[in-house]
């Protein structure tokens, strides 16, 4: 399974890292392709644009499985797919002033997700676009001890000792470092540049390699933050 995501901008701090495991991001589209019966599946979920601050009809704007876009839907709805995916629009909550657009995702044996949408932090905003983003919550995932990705690979064996090394390089330096640049090579796997693809659902990075893992693992549970 490859599972993407896309960043409208520079936003900092999007991921959260509970016990070593990146499970919880902020995301304007999120992408995933898995291969099930046979065949190959993809999902595409995106979040609106827009200066528009209140709720309105939703804070999503697609919803595409298998190429085909889904109508929009109501609190209570749920869509499956023949690859083993279940979506559904859970409920309306409140995250202090934010009105907040609930959903649960489930392919079958593979993972487990809590969306959460809604718009940003107005410090984060800008004068065209109140950036409502997906809140991406990892509550099981399905994956082998070499699995790749920006937050992949904080699900390996060895992300504490390689995360501790980086932590050790910036100590040396009397600059800034950000492990997405050239010099984050060590804490990332090989380079930014190998993350790149042509879209949210294209296979064409050179991390893109799927192999099946023994078991879902489910992932403690974590605070879920506001995006400041």
């Amino acid at each position: 399974m490859l599972l993407r995501g896309y960043y409208s901008d520079d936003t900092e701090n999007a991921a959260l890292v509970v016990d070593g495991k990146a499970v919880h991001t902020w995301i304007k589209e999120l992408g995933l392709v898995w291969f099930a019966k046979g065949a190959d599946h993809k999902v595409r979920l995106a979040a609106r644009g827009g200066k528009q601050q209140e709720r309105g009809d939703g804070f999503m704007k697609t919803i595409e499985i298998d190429g085909e876009e889904i109508p929009k839907m109501t609190v209570g709805d749920e869509v499956t797919s023949e690859g083993g995916l279940t979506l559904r629009f859970a409920a309306l909550e409140k995250e202090g002033p934010y009105d907040v657009d609930y959903y649960t995702l489930t392919i079958d044996g593979l993972v487990s997700l809590d969306l959460r949408l809604r718009v940003a932090n107005p410090k984060l905003q800008t004068p065209n676009d109140a950036e409502a983003q997906i809140n991406v919550g990892i509550v099981e995932l399905e994956h082998t001890d070499d699995v790749h990705g920006v937050l992949g690979q904080t699900y390996r064996p060895d992300h504490a000792a390689r995360a501790a090394d980086f932590q050790r390089l910036i100590a040396n330096l009397h600059r800034p470092i950000s492990s997405d640049s050239e010099e984050g090579v060590g804490f990332l796997d090989s380079t930014p540049r190998s993350y790149e693809s042509s879209s949210v659902l294209s296979v064409d990075c050179a991390h893109a390699e799927c192999h099946r893992a023994k078991q879902l693992s489910p992932v403690e549970e974590f605070p879920m933050e506001p995006l400041n």
